[in-house]
């Protein structure tokens, strides 16, 4: 008996965890039809972008959900509509084909939880340093914090109050069950804020005039 209690007790540990992904095309625009400016950027991909992902930890659950490649493959389709030409780079910030550097950086905290409706509120921030890429000087920095708000799913609802009615019998099946779908359900609302978050940057940066200033100082034929 003392066994098979540890197993379920084990098996519910495991089943508090959850390992997830932002998927990687999930930022769709046009980069066909705007007039672009007459830049090649480098996007930087540095070895801790590469590896960024949200950790969430909370009554017992832990998030562990993975960023890349979704949010570089993000930037590089929203930047890809503004300026003719982005490359994405591992850091080699000095190219010589290169007329700004894009640094960007994402993060999130926990600001506000509430035990009785499993309700959280998490402050998103997102920043992107442009560079100039020989002196790596800021020529525009765009930060942008909001608020992204997780309210339990009627399905969510549904596995927990089934937890309690069973006396915790049916935990091995229903806390697995219900860390899944809340662990789908802030991947979807990561996507909406990463979405939100990069159409903003997107849209200072395209009207911004040290932008613009720029590209009439460095206009030139671009290469094939």
């Amino acid at each position: 008996m003392k066994k098979l209690l540890l197993f379920v007790f084990v098996f519910i540990l495991a089943g508090c965890s959850y390992t997830g992904k932002i998927k990687p095309d999930f930022y769709k625009i046009d980069t066909q039809s705007n007039k672009k400016i007459p830049l090649r950027a480098t996007l930087v991909q540095s070895e801790s972008l590469k590896a960024q992902k949200i950790y969430y930890a909370d009554s017992g659950y832990t998030f562990d959900i993975a960023l890349q490649p979704a949010l570089t493959s993000a930037l590089h389709a929203a930047l890809s509509s503004i300026f003719e030409k982005v490359e994405i780079s591992s850091g080699a910030y000095v190219n010589e084909g290169t007329d700004i550097v894009i640094i960007p950086e994402y993060s999130t905290k926990l600001v506000r939880r509430n035990l009785w409706t499993g309700d959280r509120i998490l402050e998103t921030t997102f920043n992107l340093a442009i560079k100039d890429p020989k002196a790596l000087e800021d020529i525009l920095v765009h930060k942008n914090t909001q608020l992204l708000y997780y309210t339990p799913s009627g399905t969510q609802i549904f596995l927990d109050v089934l937890t309690g009615a069973s006396l915790f019998i049916l935990s091995p099946i229903t806390v697995p069950l219900s860390v899944q779908v809340i662990g789908t359900n802030i991947e979807k609302l990561t996507e909406q804020d990463i979405k939100v978050h990069v159409d903003a940057a997107c849209s200072k940066i395209g009207s911004d005039m040290a932008i613009v200033k720029l590209a009439r100082q460095t206009e030139k034929p671009l290469e094939p």
